[in-house]
């Protein structure tokens, strides 16, 4: 490798613009004593730069703080960068005393700033050691006038890896990217839009595989548009939870809390725009007259999307059916299915609660809360010719307790390998188990 103690490129002076095409940057070793400390560094003062098609791979910057691009911005100047096409390959280095990261991209953005990632461009195997930031690392003053946006961009197999000796400040969030900043962000401005961001095997030590967000205003900002302007390719029903966390705090609170501290507050951005259906009662009605679907429940509440919940229990083939949701004018919704399965339910040695979501992740009950379960009130209608206490089913009440236990060890709702209409009545099952009352 090429061994440097200085940039390759240094901006320092005024209204400069500096634009490359096509060229690369490769198997370069950067050692510097102090600042700067990026392979292309500039100090911010009214600057333009605009890279296309570029190449940086097999960079290692040894000491604290570098990284391929940095852009630091001290006088809180103006700037406008624009990244296109062009790929980080193979990229490591190591956080500042801060937590500062960003091996590919550093950049502070204050009044008047952009930073545009757009045209394919690809983050591959970017690490940052006792730092934040594995790929990128973005500080923004959020109640300035500025522009931060991922258009189209792919981060694959980044790292941010936590210090192996301290905890204060933080270290080892956001595997592709982190986000942190001060001030109020106002989020129907539509600042900030990372929806072109796609990610395949990131990690995080701490937090956030392919982001991490710190921001005062981070409910507010995932709940625009349903989390529009922030997804990118994660999918509610099959992306980790994990790889999309954050905190609702600034950088200089977070920058003073410990890991445990951090964990009792941060949450998956799914949590903030996923839609939590409210449960006011639950039903069932076993009825013996009808053999083909003895067992007919009816749930009442609120915010249950239709076309989205479905049968709990469907037939073992894995073919399910949309429960049928009614919005009742000036009231509550109901949601009504029937089903004939009876291993499900041991209604006569047990009382049962009921759960419900939107998208199979957070199952929330009273209130929309999770875990807040709603007793399922039982109602038997007898055939006048089969004796009172019949089941419509054979089994006896120990192997239905077989059944119940069988099912409680199951794998968790995340990690069953089961259809997720098993993993429902799992759920139930085992929420039923805990609030077990013996008659």
């Amino acid at each position: 490798k090429s061994k440097l103690n200085i940039p390759v490129i240094y901006i320092q002076d005024e209204n400069t613009n500096l634009e490359l095409d096509s060229v690369t940057f490769s198997d370069i070793n950067l050692s510097p004593a102090d600042e700067p400390k990026g392979i292309i560094h500039i100090d911010v003062d009214y600057n333009e730069l605009i890279i296309s098609d570029c190449i940086f791979e097999d960079i290692t910057i040894e000491g604290e703080g570098g990284s391929a691009i940095r852009i630091e911005n001290d006088q809180e100047n103006s700037f406008d960068a624009t990244i296109e096409g062009t790929q980080f390959n193979n990229i490591s280095s190591t956080g500042s005393e801060s937590g500062q990261g960003g091996s590919a991209i550093y950049a502070e953005i204050r009044e008047d700033c952009s930073l545009i990632i757009d045209d394919n461009c690809e983050f591959n195997d970017c690490v940052i050691e006792s730092g934040n930031g594995g790929a990128l690392y973005v500080d923004i003053d959020f109640t300035t006038q500025f522009e931060f946006k991922i258009k189209d961009a792919t981060f694959r197999r980044c790292k941010a890896l936590k210090h192996n000796s301290k905890d204060v400040p933080p270290s080892g969030f956001g595997g592709g990217i982190l986000l942190i900043g001060t001030g109020d962000y106002d989020a129907d401005s539509e600042q900030i839009d990372i929806s072109g961001m796609k990610s395949d095997s990131n990690s995080a030590d701490n937090g956030g595989n392919n982001i991490y967000i710190v921001m005062p205003q981070l409910e507010q900002f995932c709940q625009k548009d349903n989390g529009a302007l922030i997804k990118g390719d994660y999918d509610d029903k099959e992306s980790d939870m994990n790889d999309m966390e954050g905190i609702s705090t600034d950088v200089a609170s977070f920058n003073q809390l410990n890991p445990q501290e951090i964990q009792e507050e941060q949450k998956s951005l799914q949590y903030y725009w996923a839609v939590f259906a409210s449960l006011k009662t639950a039903k069932v009605v076993i009825d013996f007259r009808n053999v083909d679907e003895p067992f007919i429940y009816q749930l009442v509440g609120n915010n249950m999307i239709a076309g989205i919940n479905e049968f709990i229990w469907p037939p073992l083939d894995g073919t399910s059916e949309q429960i049928d949701v009614e919005n009742v004018p000036g009231s509550d919704q109901i949601a009504a299915f029937s089903m004939k399965d009876k291993q499900i339910l041991n209604y006569k040695q047990k009382q049962y609660g009921a759960l419900i979501s939107n998208d199979r992740r957070f199952f929330t009950g009273i209130d929309g809360i999770e875990g807040n379960v709603v007793q399922l009130e039982v109602e038997v209608i007898f055939d006048s010719e089969e004796e009172e206490g019949e089941d419509p089913g054979k089994e006896t009440d120990q192997e239905q307790e077989q059944i119940i236990d069988e099912q409680q060890h199951s794998d968790s709702p995340i990690k069953s390998k089961f259809p997720w209409w098993i993993i429902l009545v799992i759920v139930l099952i085992v929420v039923a188990v805990i609030i077990t009352i013996g008659t």
